[in-house]
């Protein structure tokens, strides 16, 4: 210990832990203001709101943390919590022209139907540079990619 090295009490250190994108309200914020409080793929606008996280929209990794996606605005979507749920299993997608992919139609909650339009292009950010990442987005279609068996 007084050696300079700091290396607590001689452990290893955890190689690859990242906390959770919920875990970071600065960045949550910064994904909401960049999609200007509206979901990416309804476009429904949504109220700022003191509390965090919001109680509408979620700040989701494309391509998940745990799965080596980045903590970047470009790795995430702000998207309203029901249809958040349906883009992580996979029943939502997103192609490479940032169009909307409904996988599995028949398993979309009869809620979000009207909101989640097949065909529909993303509601992006206005900085380009804030648009999800093609690589994220094609690791998540490949991810749940369905048996053509």
């Amino acid at each position: 210990m007084g050696d300079g090295k700091d290396e607590g009490f001689w452990e290893l250190a955890q190689s690859g832990f990242m906390p959770a994108i919920e875990a970071l309200p600065g960045f949550n914020r910064s994904v909401l203001e960049a999609y200007g409080l509206r979901c990416a793929i309804s476009g429904e606008r949504f109220l700022a709101e003191p509390a965090q996280p919001h109680p509408h929209l979620e700040v989701v990794a494309i391509r998940p943390l745990a799965l080596g996606g980045a903590v970047s605005i470009g790795n995430c979507l702000a998207l309203e919590q029901q249809i958040a749920r349906h883009f992580r299993r996979g029943i939502i997608q997103i192609d490479e022209d940032f169009r909307v992919v409904v996988a599995e139609p028949a398993a979309l909650e009869p809620a979000i139907r009207p909101h989640v339009i097949a065909g529909r292009v993303l509601f992006l950010p206005a900085l380009p540079e804030h648009w999800p990442g093609l690589a994220s987005l094609a690791f998540h279609r490949r991810l749940f990619a369905r048996d053509a068996r």
